[in-house]
């Protein structure tokens, strides 16, 4: 084997995903309501500093989640968590079958509608928290305010 591959072979050995090499999840499922109504297609993420894992959940019709860190549902990573919740539409401005490359343009950025107020996407603005414990039930509700 090539020096190079055997010194990524050994870089890479600690990054594992295997089942068996990741730290342990427990179920967390959730609500976020806004204004007072469930709200819907929002994504939700729990970040557990010392972990540095992130688990993430996207709200249904009724405004509940269940967060996903390495396979669907299997939730996150017990500890006290960061939260954040944002709901963004992404608006494409370009021309429709306009051809930028070819015209030697850049085409426009897209435009991000916040749906919910932007404090609510940054862990350090938030203001909201959750501790996720083994013994559960980790089933939490946030009341996003305007």
């Amino acid at each position: 084997m090539p020096r190079a591959a055997l010194m990524l072979a050994a870089l890479t050995a600690g990054c594992s995903s295997a089942p068996g090499d990741r730290p342990k999840t427990v179920p967390v499922r959730g609500l976020v309501t806004y204004k007072g109504e469930p709200l819907a297609g929002a994504r939700v993420n729990f970040f557990n500093p010392a972990a540095n894992r992130s688990a993430i959940g996207e709200t249904g019709p009724d405004g509940r989640f269940t967060l996903t860190t390495f396979e669907k549902g299997d939730g996150a990573v017990p500890g006290p968590q960061q939260v954040t919740v944002r709901k963004i539409e992404v608006i494409d401005r370009s021309k429709p079958g306009y051809d930028y490359v070819e015209k030697g343009e850049t085409a426009p950025p897209p435009e991000e509608k916040w749906h919910t107020p932007k404090r609510y996407g940054s862990a350090a603005e938030s203001g909201l928290s959750a501790v996720v414990t083994e013994a559960g039930p980790n089933d939490f509700t946030f009341d996003l305010k305007e």
